[in-house]
């Protein structure tokens, strides 16, 4: 909106700064800020079904994929947990956390392309994780972040498989064949969607499949 507004020939930045502040503190206020007490959560707390869709057949699409074809599920978004827990609560069922391998939260994006964040634990934000070995082990919830770590563990992943505890993770002396992984990623943001490009431009084969309304 604001690049709309600005006119690029005359000096409108600090003459409607106090107006744009205002524009952004609202929209802060109403989809950034305080889940517990915003009018915009608590609509659609309140309101579920008039706005999320029950899609049982894509969580059984994304079963098939992981169960059937061997494939390993991640989610990666800007939202909070909270908020992402109400969505796919509701569209996916309870259980939804045992469709995905991953569930990164808060992740900042199109910055987690190419700013290196570090992980945090989801329930515990205050300590960032050190230790990689702990993406390869699955079913974790995790926040901030950054894409060349997570490529490390899908690329862990990809060759070794999920393990179920931290010491059976070897990211040193590995063989010298391994397969790198091919990441087919889903977005919706067109912004995301150019920022990525940087992949393909430090070698990682990856494929996008837009999702556009």
């Amino acid at each position: 909106m604001t690049s709309f507004m600005i006119n690029p020939k005359i000096d409108d930045t600090n003459k409607y700064s106090f107006f744009l502040s205002h524009i952004y503190s609202g929209f802060e206020c109403n989809y950034g800020g305080d889940y517990d007490k915003s009018d915009y959560f608590n609509e659609l707390r309140t309101n579920t079904d008039k706005y999320i869709y029950k899609r049982d057949d894509i969580r059984n699409w994304l079963m098939d994929l992981k169960i059937k074809y061997g494939k390993h599920l991640f989610v990666i978004t800007n939202s909070k947990y909270n908020y992402t827990e109400l969505l796919i609560n509701y569209a996916f069922g309870s259980d939804w956390h045992s469709l995905f391998d991953l569930i990164i939260v808060s992740s900042k994006k199109p910055t987690f392309f190419d700013q290196y964040k570090p992980f945090y634990k989801c329930d515990n934000e205050s300590e960032p994780i050190n230790d990689l070995r702990e993406l390869c082990i699955g079913n974790g919830i995790y926040s901030g972040g950054n894409s060349k770590d997570l490529q490390t563990a899908f690329k862990y992943i990809t060759n070794y498989g999920l393990k179920t505890n931290i010491n059976d993770v070897e990211l040193n002396n590995r063989k010298s064949d391994e397969r790198e992984p091919i990441i087919i990623y889903f977005g919706d943001n067109i912004q995301v969607r150019v920022k990525k490009d940087f992949l393909h431009k430090k070698g990682i084969p990856d494929t996008d499949l837009m999702l556009l309304s």
